[in-house]
């Protein structure tokens, strides 16, 4: 969950004291080496401080970093304005210093050779180049005549942050000449100084206008004269190279990012460049129509050179997406000043509104935003994803990566390098194959692929003899295979580290430019001439062939995988465990028809084969960061930080876990041992099941219901577990007397309700607050443990006066990759992994201190923790496992007495403290 600073605080003796005082001004701190700005209004915490100087410091020595901070304590904004103040310190300095190279080199130039430069240049003096959203913007200068040289007239530079003029005169002051500082975003490649174009001066002085033939002979470059050279010396006078790191903020969700850039407009760098990257699913100002399943299909489906949209452009007919051809006829940077983008953040609703004002697609402007962005918003499997970075062309070489809320980073990389087909899929990239050995010009490419599918479809059939049962809980059958022992075989079936070679360049030809499936304008059809060289009747239908998603599906994910495993001279196969299933799925059959009806179908069950090739470390996918300047990880739950290094196989040579900054008094920690009827409430699964502990875990939450206010979140270990107790609810009556109290509302399994339960839950609040004509005192919501509720949304103040957690969120033992984790664990303890069990249990413990960190949102909030769970005792495992800052406060309760008169304090306490103020 983004962390949003503290509430501004009022200085009003200040402003009063002394009315000079400016209150917008921004405080200003030195943090690492690095002058830090913060708001005005905004008093930073100790913990804010020490965030701050730990992130530039490890910006600054390009060293990576581990902050935790409890939710609430303000951490996104500090990350904000101290990297973007060292972001903008770099610049400055490194300015400085071109500057400072440059002219150096020009005290060296001698009056002949400075003479020299003006006169061979003439009208043509090379002066700068600025690269801008991937153009070169044209600069003109003016020559004003100076007695009998021409002095340089630079009119004032709109973007004189970007590049640097510097004036510095001959011996003879006779010529100015103009020393260019180029400063460059990171995107920016050599070739952009090995070929650089020129710009030129117009000078205003009379000149004798030369005959054609005279110019082209001095134009010329063969015939102008040029200045001796020696060998191996660079030339002396050239653009200076300066490369600014861009930071890469990137948070678990896309409403995450709405906030973080609520916070930047809140701090004095909101006028920094930036850029959100976002889903075509997200974006995309087209309707989805069919064939297609999704937006993401339709739009590659229209961008490819056999796209099915057509487009009338002055009376011809071009290909593709009409809003993104719209958008490359303009520069980004007009299209931002004409949206009133420019002069502060902006949100994605925003900005899509604005594309879709002036019909362009706004899933590419973003992305062509990024070679002028300073800070790129965006979810974090965008960098960790290694198919989304590449497909969206994002660079990370000396930038800064912030990832926030990552306390489950460690999965994402393990299952962004992961695989998962089935026979299906793969048959379905066979016959795509098949198709393109007959109609594409690539045909032996596409032999090459289909030999490759094949081979895995055979090694599958014949190890499917292995298929078992794991246990008595299994739904289907499954074969597991080490790493090394999937290798082996793969390599005895005739797929090879030299068979993976030439399927990785014959997938490269085939969706290459020039290959099928492409945005290559090539025509679908050509007449074809013959000897005489008349056009015959006969087509070539070559270019009609087009890439299945099935066929790019088994191309990307086997050349992930299978480089991972064939890398480091399969150093690294271990690392991976492979395993052969067995799955059931329905099957329609249409029903006969008889003169003219259609009788009723019919649905067979029928099992196909499929393959999980799991990643068991997460060390994989961060190794493909080692060349960005800086990692940086922050959340509320990273301890024990030695597992995130080991899981990692990084050193983060500066960590830091910080005390939350709420008094004790604002928060009421409790653990309930015993429900209302005295009964023990031990969430295990052979107790979880029963009716007497539903019972009591219905009864609890009722009694905690009838005392605190307004918004209460309950969070239980899966939804299996909350479905359960739902249903014995509604037959014992408790759920009937739950709605009496509350609004009781259910996190929903599937993405697209859940906006309209939080619009409920939002709406339940606000009538609470109003209490007009209300029965019911609030809303509360039943959600599930690493749910979106749980990580991703801003409960602050009466939205979530209550946090409840049932049991705790251990994940599913019987999961057949919890286990192998855990195996790998133990075998690699020599890496410093945690074993097994600690392993598993820090995963639960992960999980329950998100959901607690949904209470209390800044300082001035209050809210009370139950933990529902007698193994939450004194000095237990579980109870040394939870957020620092809410054992600190903990109480452990044996009776449902205790709970309640100490609950009912607390709460009256606080309720009259915020009538009074």
């Amino acid at each position: 969950m983004v962390d949003k600073s503290p509430e501004c605080h009022k200085h009003e003796s200040e402003c009063s004291s002394s009315s000079s005082i400016n209150v917008f001004k921004p405080r200003k701190f030195t943090l690492g080496g690095t002058k830090v700005e913060f708001p005005y209004a905004l008093k930073p915490y100790p913990s804010q401080l020490t965030c701050m100087a730990k992130a530039v410091t490890g910006a600054r020595l390009g060293q990576n970093c581990l902050l935790e901070s409890p939710t609430g304590s303000g951490k996104t904004m500090a990350m904000l304005c101290s990297l973007l103040a060292w972001q903008k310190q770099f610049r400055e300095e490194a300015e400085l210093a071109a500057r400072q190279e440059m002219a150096q080199k020009l005290q060296e130039f001698s009056e002949s050779n400075a003479a020299q430069l003006v006169n061979q240049g003439g009208p043509d003096i090379e002066i700068s180049k600025e690269k801008e959203a991937g153009f070169l913007r044209k600069q003109t200068f003016e020559l004003s005549p100076k007695g009998d040289s021409h002095e340089a007239q630079i009119p004032e530079n709109p973007t004189r942050n970007r590049m640097s003029m510097l004036d510095s005169w001959s011996d003879d002051e006779d010529v100015k000449v103009a020393t260019p500082v180029t400063i460059l975003d990171s995107d920016d490649s050599d070739e952009y100084f090995k070929s650089p174009k020129k710009k030129h001066l117009k000078s205003s002085a009379p000149v004798k206008t030369p005959h054609k033939s005279e110019k082209r002979e001095k134009t010329s470059p063969k015939k102008q004269p040029q200045p001796e050279k020696k060998v191996g010396e660079e030339p002396a006078y050239k653009p200076v190279k300066v490369k600014v790191p861009k930071i890469f903020f990137a948070t678990r969700t896309h409403k995450q990012i709405t906030q973080v850039v609520e916070e930047l407009s809140r701090t004095p760098y909101s006028n920094t460049k930036m850029t959100i990257l976002n889903s075509r699913e997200h974006s995309c100002l087209r309707r989805l129509e069919d064939p297609f399943k999704s937006k993401t299909e339709m739009c590659k489906s229209l961008l490819e050179k056999n796209g099915m949209e057509v487009e009338e452009n002055y009376g011809r007919k071009k290909k593709g997406c009409h809003l993104k051809n719209n958008l490359v006829r303009q520069p980004i940077e007009h299209l931002m000043d004409a949206m009133d983008l420019t002069e502060a953040p902006w949100d994605i609703e925003d900005f899509v509104a604005g594309c879709k004002k002036f019909s362009i697609c706004p899933y590419f402007a973003t992305r062509d935003l990024m070679a002028t962005a300073d800070i790129i918003f965006c979810p974090y499997n965008y960098i960790v994803d290694p198919l989304i970075r590449q497909s969206m062309n994002i660079n990370l070489s000396g930038n800064i990566l912030l990832f926030d809320e990552a306390h489950n980073i460690e999965d994402a990389f393990r299952e962004s390098n992961s695989f998962k087909f089935t026979a299906g899929i793969l048959n379905e990239a066979v016959k795509n194959c098949d198709l393109g050995s007959m109609i594409s010009s690539k045909k032996a490419e596409c032999a090459q692929l289909k030999e490759a599918f094949l081979t895995f479809d055979k090694w599958m059939t014949e190890a499917s003899s292995k298929l078992r049962l794991e246990d008595s809980f299994s739904r289907e059958r499954t074969c597991t295979f080490s790493g090394s022992r999937f290798a082996n075989e793969m390599e005895v079936a005739g797929f090879d580290k030299k068979a993976f070679d030439l399927f990785v360049r014959a997938a490269e030809a085939l969706f290459s430019e020039e290959g099928a499936g492409q945005m290559s304008p090539t025509k679908n059809a050509e007449v074809v001439k013959d000897e005489e060289g008349l056009g015959t009747a006969n087509m070539r239908i070559t270019d009609m062939f087009k890439a299945s998603p099935q066929l790019r599906t088994m191309v990307d994910g086997l050349k992930l995988v299978m480089s991972r495993i064939f890398s480091e001279n399969l150093g690294n196969r271990d690392d991976y465990n492979v395993v052969l299933f067995e799955t059931a799925f329905k099957v329609y059959r249409e029903g006969p028809s008889e003169g003219g009806w259609q009788k009723k179908g019919s649905v067979d069950a029928s099992v196909e084969l499929g393959l999980n090739l799991w990643c068991m470390n997460p060390a994989i996918g961060f190794a493909d960061l080692q060349d960005a300047r800086s990692v940086i990880v922050t959340s509320g739950t990273l301890s024990p930080m030695t597992s995130f290094q080991s899981e990692l196989g990084a050193k983060f040579p500066h960590s830091l876990s910080t005390d939350h900054v709420i008094s004790p008094s604002q928060v009421w920690v409790g653990s309930v041992s015993t429900g209302p009827r005295g009964k023990s409430v031990n969430g295990v699964y052979r107790n979880a099941v029963t009716i007497d502990y539903q019972d009591e875990i219905g009864l609890s939450i009722l009694g905690i219901c009838s005392i605190v206010p307004f918004g209460v979140l309950c969070f239980f270990p899966s939804y299996a577990a909350l479905e359960n107790v739902m249903k014995r609810w509604q037959m014992s009556g408790a759920w009937h007397k739950l709605t009496a109290i509350k609004d009781v509302i259910v996190e929903p399994r599937q993405a697209k309700d859940f906006s309209d339960a939080m619009t409920r839950f939002d709406s339940s609040i606000r009538r609470a607050e109003e209490g007009v004509g209300q029965t019911q005192t609030g809303a509360l919501l039943l959600a599930v443990c690493r749910g979106k509720v749980s990580e991703g949304i801003d409960f602050k103040d009466n939205h979530a006066r209550a946090v409840i957690t049932v049991s705790i969120p251990y994940p599913n033992i019987k999961d057949l990759n919890i286990k192998l984790k855990k195996e790998y664990n133990d075998k690699n303890q020599h890496r410093q992994l945690l074993p097994g069990n600690q392993w598993y249990e820090i995963q639960a413990f992960r999980a329950i201190n998100q959901a607690l960190g949904r209470c209390i949102r800044h300082k001035n909030d209050w809210g009370a923790i139950i933990l529902l769970d007698d193994r939450f005792s004194e000095q237990s495992k579980a109870t040394k496992s939870i957020s620092k800052w809410a054992a600190k406060n903990l109480t452990c309760y044996s009776y449902w007495i205790d709970v309640e008169e100490g609950l009912t304090n607390f709460v009256k306490r606080m309720t009259s403290n915020s009538s009074a103020e």
